[in-house]
Parts: structure tokens; sequence; C-alpha cells
């Protein structure tokens, strides 16, 4: 008996949107790809792709649309494709975006939201990324969702305040932790910049963590309350934001770890 193929709407065409196309693109139950643009920008969509610019051009019938929007796009697709396809399911991907809002039934929306920086600047490996998922309740949806993703590919049944704090989370752990290195480089020496030289330190840190808590693995002039280090690195930043964010860093890492860690 053959497997079902399914008919996929990817809505958008951001890098999100192209990951998706990538992996989905591969898979052998997939029987159509279209994507659904609303920009003249094609991005980098391929050629022969079948494009779209209004839902009124895709015929019946669809599976799936897979909203790759940003988050105040997601409701306004979401009722385009209800009034279009009332009985196609809809996947949303965001981490922040409550399901209930959009107006498909209950048992025809999702969410699969993944846990994830596309960037476009490499091929995603999709099996190592982790999913979290809402409304994976009835037979046709889990039927779909695990015909698209092997057995291998992680995931996680979640509730609408939990993801919003997976989401909070890997805001801080990967665009907080960015914007903090665009701080130092702009701290280095000139004659040091775009060298790359903390890439042992921050390899060695992204390799202990895989063992340890990133609490166990604190150290520095805050944990060891060493306020002299810290007073000669505030007279390197006069300038009064980042002055206070170290200053306020510092003393909260002081508080919190000093106690805890064994430097």
């Amino acid at each position: 008996m053959s497997k079902k193929k399914y008919t996929i709407v990817i809505i958008g065409n951001g890098k999100l949107a192209l990951a998706w196309f990538d992996y989905l693109k591969q898979n052998s139950i997939v029987a159509e790809l279209h994507f659904l643009i609303r920009s003249n920008s094609k991005n980098k969509i391929p050629k022969a792709t079948n494009l779209h610019k209004k839902i009124s051009t895709i015929q019946h019938p669809v599976d799936l649309f897979i909203l790759a929007v940003s988050d105040r796009a997601i409701l306004e697709n979401a009722r385009k494709v209800y009034n279009y396809f009332p009985k196609s399911m809809v996947w949303h991907c965001s981490g922040t975006h409550a399901l209930v809002s959009l107006p498909q039934k209950q048992s025809l929306k999702m969410v699969v939201y993944p846990m994830y920086s596309f960037n476009g600047l490499h091929q995603t490996n999709w099996t190592q990324i982790p999913l979290f998922t809402e409304g994976l309740n009835t037979v046709f949806k889990k039927q779909l969702f695990y015909s698209l993703f092997n057995k291998k590919q992680t995931h996680y049944s979640t509730s609408f305040k939990d993801r919003q704090r997976v989401h909070l989370a890997a805001v801080i752990a990967q665009n907080f932790s960015n914007m903090l290195l665009i701080w130092a480089e702009s701290q280095l020496p000139k004659s040091f910049k775009n060298k790359k030289i903390w890439h042992p330190l921050l390899q060695y840190w992204i390799f202990n963590l895989k063992k340890y808590n990133p609490i166990e693995l604190q150290t520095g002039p805050a944990v060891r309350n060493d306020s002299w280090i810290i007073s000669q690195h505030l007279k390197l930043i006069p300038q009064s934001q980042l002055n206070k964010l170290y200053k306020l860093r510092s003393e909260e890492h002081t508080s919190e770890l000093q106690s805890r860690v064994d430097i």
C-alpha cells in the first residue's frame, strides 16, 4: 500500500521559509510544494518553484499551509487561508503567537516551532533542531507530522506559556550572546579585530556546555568578587550604557554565583 502524498504551501519568502523548502523538497511524501509570497522580492527562491503572489491562484486541494512569516503577519495569513481553504491544515512556526487566535478549527491548526536561528548561511540539518509542538492531538495531525519528520527528530509537546518561555530563553541564549560578541569585538584593539581570537575560548565553553550547566561554568572577576579588576574594566568603557551594563551584571554575578561556584 503506497503512502499518502501531500500538497504543501509555504507562505513567506524569508530565511525560515527557505529552510522549510530545502527540507521538504527532499521528502518523498511531498507531492507538490508551492510558495505564496506577498512582496516582489523572490529572495533565493529557486526559479522552478511553484510561486504564487495571490492565494486565489493556488488550486485545491492543499493538505498543509506552513506560515513561515513574522508574528505580526501570522493572523492575517491564517485568515486568508481560512477564507480560501477552510478545510486545510495550518501550521505556524512562532515561539510567541497564540494558537487559539487562528480562525481554523482546532483539528486543523497546530504549532511547529523550531528552536533555531535560520541565517541562510548553511544547509540546515533539521534532525538536530528541537521542535516544540502545540495541538499535535489528532490522528491526521500525527500522521502528517510523523510523515514529514522521522523518528530521530527531537520534538516536545508544549503549552503556549511554556513555548513563550522557551522562545525567550532562545533569544537570550543566541541573540543576546551575539550582541555581547559585537560589544566584545568593539573593545578590541584595531590590530586584533577580525582575527577571531576568542574562538578557542568560545569553543571550549560550548564543549563544556554539553556536559555541565551554565551555572557551573561561570568564572571571571565578578564570581571571584575581584573589585579591582572590575574597576579597571569600567574605566575602559566610560560610555554610560555599557558601563552600567557591565556593573549591573557583575554585581548580579557576584551575589548569585559566588557561593555556588568553586573558582
